[in-house]
């Protein structure tokens, strides 16, 4: 979607009928399940579409994730939940150290 949406509008109007499409979703009966990909872990792209493209995602994702109540992360096939309270891991007991 976002992808496309560049050839047609400017940036800033893609972020804005994301922030819109994530509202019209909040007010649904049932779930509204939304996958993306993740593009900021990688290398800075050189050209300058490129880099365009993956901060406007980033923006995107971030309008998704402000309205979601559930968030997943999945990496090699693993589910990591981000909107989760609970560590992944044992906190450092500094007495232990």
């Amino acid at each position: 979607w976002t992808s496309n949406s560049l050839e047609h509008f400017d940036p800033l109007e893609i972020e804005h009928r994301a922030y819109e499409a994530s509202r019209i979703a909040t007010t649904r009966v049932g779930h509204t399940i939304v996958v993306t990909n993740e593009v900021g872990l990688g290398v800075v792209p050189a050209n300058d579409l490129a880099r365009v493209f993956v901060d406007l995602l980033g923006r995107v994702n971030t309008v998704w994730a402000e309205v979601a109540d559930h968030m997943v992360l999945m990496i090699a096939g693993r589910a990591l939940s981000l909107t989760s309270t609970a560590l992944p891991w044992a906190p450092f007991d500094d007495d232990a150290r």
